[in-house]
């Protein structure tokens, strides 16, 4: 006569197969969606995990400020009276300044409908007016953002929006403040 038990191995076999199959099924799901994630991200061509809701955190200046400062930097080419060993060197910025002011721009040029592929930036050269700060007279840059115009010219952004200020704390699109050698010489490896 057989017993009327159920075999208790069998069962724990069964039930620990089940536990260990959903586990395995939710894994794969995870990482299906992170891949959906990551080829969303890449096909937008924003592979810096840019947000639309970014708040610019870069160091900016005013337009006038900008506009004084390149005069005085074309004032002072060829003047002796700028001493040597006061010239600035090199310039350093901030990697997350940076990818904080293009990922602003391309979130901004989107309202203008500007293709990210139309976007790039103008360098100009200044030199800081004395105002009796460490930075007077000091040599540096300062980006503005440019975009292609229907003619295949790659245009500075208009006098208007480059004074606007945007949303987070009086920033403009006018990207500046950085750090000049021999203000910030630290690290610094030519001198």
């Amino acid at each position: 006569m057989r017993s009327k038990t159920t075999p208790v191995l069998p069962t724990l076999l069964f039930i620990g197969l089940l536990f260990a199959g959903f586990f395995l099924y939710k894994q794969h799901e995870e990482i299906k969606m992170l891949n959906a994630t990551i080829k969303e991200l890449q096909a937008g061509g924003n592979t810096n995990c840019c947000s639309d809701s970014t708040v610019p955190t870069y160091s900016s200046i005013g337009y006038d400020e900008f506009e004084e400062n390149v005069a005085y930097f074309k004032e002072s080419i060829g003047n002796s009276t700028i001493n040597a060993e006061d010239e600035t060197k090199s310039l350093w910025m901030s990697v997350g300044e940076m990818e904080n002011y293009l990922c602003v721009i391309r979130n901004r040029t989107k309202a203008m409908n500007i293709p990210p592929e139309n976007l790039g930036l103008r360098i100009y050269f200044i030199r800081y007016k004395p105002t009796h700060s460490q930075f007077d007279n000091k040599l540096s840059i300062a980006f503005i953002p440019t975009y292609k115009s229907e003619r295949g010219q790659n245009q500075d952004y208009e006098t208007t929006r480059l004074s606007s200020e945007l949303i987070g704390g009086g920033k403009t699109f006018i990207m500046n403040r950085i750090m000049p050698c021999p203000v910030n010489c630290d690290g610094v490896l030519l001198r």
